[in-house]
């Protein structure tokens, strides 16, 4: 099976040249040289950019973004393998849907670790549409799905899915069609899903959603997500996607010069695991792994004040 962090298929991540306009695999990047050092300009001009950023600013010293970029060199992982395994060893993984590039290789990794289900937090009304498009790969009957504005699922990974026989599914009460549009309540997600893995002990499921459906809270009385209560019968692997938010989210600004994709498991950095995702009261701790990729070459939110 093709995996596409290293080919670029169906996504738009290239190399951090931007005339070169490719993927450089994880493999390719010798002697942990993933990120280089820095100029004095560009720390400065990272900080500038987390202090700024939409939902949460963030300060940190020069010294702890060296320390944070240099945990980086040693401590990022092939995202192949990082996915594989991780959905080898769990019956459930769920992604932060938020990040449409990465979707294509985030599914074919986690097929390859033996998922059999793409659940996705969408309206009901919609699954005779995925099935017929699972059965015949007709993008047509997608067309008023992809109007939907809820749907943040791109095609590519879609596409994906199916050519990988991953069974596409419409989880969560989210409804559509009416005054006050309702998104999916937590407790929805949690039972859709929960249902797909009881059918069969050999069911491994992928789920795709947004922040509040899928971070694992660690805090004392915070509302408890899709994920938690999920963890109570079964076990889950939480994916990050670093480049997260409008803005870029802070990693992403930290690692603007990174050279190729890459994972990063949490628990195995002080300073990582507790830098603010950029959403409130959430941290990189939060979740058991996070993706990394190069800067795209259309995309000038890593640094937006651009001076």
């Amino acid at each position: 099976m093709v995996n596409v962090f290293n080919q670029g298929i169906g996504m738009q991540v290239p190399f951090t040249d931007n005339s070169i306009g490719r993927v450089v695999p994880f493999s390719a990047v010798g002697a942990r040289e993933f990120l280089p050092q820095i100029s004095p300009d560009d720390m400065e001009k990272i900080k500038k950019e987390l202090h700024g950023m939409i939902g949460r600013r963030i300060t940190l010293t020069n010294d702890e973004l060296d320390q944070i970029r240099r945990a980086i060199n040693m401590l990022l992982e092939d995202p192949n393998a990082v996915l594989r395994n991780a959905m080898a060893t769990h019956r459930l993984v769920a992604v932060l849907s938020s990040e449409p590039a990465c979707g294509a290789p985030v599914i074919s990794a986690l097929r390859e670790g033996g998922a059999t289900h793409l659940a996705m937090n969408l309206p009901k009304i919609f699954q005779p549409a995925l099935d017929h498009y699972q059965a015949t790969s007709n993008k047509a009957v997608l067309s008023e799905m992809l109007k939907h504005r809820g749907f943040k699922h791109p095609l590519s990974m879609l596409e994906t899915a199916v050519m990988c026989g991953i069974k596409l599914v419409a989880v969560g009460d989210q409804q559509m069609y009416i005054g006050d549009r309702r998104a999916a309540s937590i407790e929805s997600i949690a039972i859709d899903v929960s249902n797909i893995l009881d059918q069969s002990p050999r069911n491994r499921v992928i789920l795709w959603a947004s922040d509040h459906y899928v971070r694992r809270n660690h805090e004392p009385k915070v509302c408890l997500s899709s994920t938690d209560y999920l963890a109570l019968n079964h076990k889950i692997f939480t994916v990050h996607n670093g480049n997260y938010l409008v803005d870029g989210g802070p990693l992403r600004k930290i690692v603007f010069d990174l050279q190729c994709p890459g994972a990063l498991t949490t628990g195995r950095n002080r300073l990582i695991d507790g830098l603010s995702t950029g959403v409130e009261d959430s941290v990189y701790r939060d979740w058991d792994a996070i993706l990394l990729q190069p800067r795209p070459l259309k995309d000038h939110s890593y640094f937006l004040t651009n001076d």
